[in-house]
């Protein structure tokens, strides 16, 4: 293992390392799944539209995802061959990923007109407990 850091900073890891059993570690940077505030904005956003659409937002979220989170994929079985849609979950995006996947459901709906309120607002905390 080779690392940039002084042992001295990091003697919590370096006591960790050394209770590891010999054997090839590998060491990776974490990226956790989206925050509870990026999840709360997102269902927020999709409830406004349900109020002012009448449409489910559990019928917009599966719309969302077929427009941003899916893509084509072969299939091949014996002689033929067909084109399936794959659908990404939410869920298993990282923090970055649904920043990037909300940008762009927060940008279709600002193109309808449909915006959040500030977020301290009384219409704002309404959405958020729906």
């Amino acid at each position: 293992m080779r690392f940039t850091k002084k042992w001295n900073t990091l003697l919590w890891l370096r006591e960790a390392l050394e209770r590891l059993p010999d054997g090839d570690w590998m060491i990776q940077k974490y990226n956790p799944p989206r925050n509870i505030e990026q999840n709360r904005l997102y269902w927020a956003l999709l409830t406004l539209v349900e109020r002012e659409t009448w449409n489910d937002r559990e019928y917009l979220h599966e719309l969302m995802k077929m427009q941003f989170l899916s893509h084509k994929k072969l299939v091949k079985l014996w002689k033929s061959r067909k084109y399936v849609r794959k659908v990404e979950s939410t869920a298993k995006l990282k923090r970055s990923d649904f920043s990037e996947y909300f940008t762009k459901v927060e940008n279709f709906f600002l193109e309808l007109w449909y915006h959040l309120p500030p977020k301290d607002s009384a219409e704002f905390l309404s959405l958020c407990n729906s």
